[in-house]
């Protein structure tokens, strides 16, 4: 996934539901840094456990604050993983931006560069991003801030 990223010279874009691993922050920021135009979306709380989700905010307001426009998937759950460099690439698989399913799980990554395949892709993605919506996530220190339906639906979750 890092290899994907730093191949990207003018455009990226990623939809992955879960953003918790400063390897991958890192190398998004640096491939800002290199005048690439990264678009993200992200599903909000979806698909993010209850100990993930304040690291997840924390990832995408630096990801925001850096000039990557993040959108919040709504009306249908973000489960999919998948980056796209320069309209020429894609990274299609199963792995979360998260450091169990890079290290303790076998996650799944595949690299598709066949035209029709990845010319798809993006129109799959386009269509994803013209339904959702601009997303600045909430400050993780700022509960007072957080809406209802930004905590995960756990009892047990204890927010103060």
């Amino acid at each position: 996934m890092a290899q994907f990223i730093d191949s990207a010279e003018m455009t990226l874009d990623i939809q992955n539901p879960k953003w918790v691993d400063a390897v991958i922050l890192d190398r998004v920021l640096a491939a800002l840094n290199r005048g690439v135009h990264v678009r993200l979306l992200c599903g909000g709380k979806h698909g993010v456990h209850y100990y993930h989700l304040l690291d997840c905010f924390s990832a995408w307001r630096i990801l925001h604050r850096n000039g990557v426009k993040v959108r919040r998937q709504k009306y249908i759950k973000l489960h999919a993983k998948l980056m796209i460099a320069d309209g020429k690439s894609a990274l299609v698989g199963s792995c979360n931006v998260d450091r169990s399913a890079f290290d303790l799980r076998r996650e799944l990554g595949i690299i598709v560069k066949e035209k029709p395949v990845v010319h798809r892709l993006a129109e799959l993605y386009q269509r994803d991003w013209s339904l959702s919506e601009s997303y600045l996530a909430p400050d993780p220190l700022e509960c007072h801030e957080h809406d209802e339906s930004e905590l995960p639906d756990d009892p047990d979750f204890g927010h103060e």
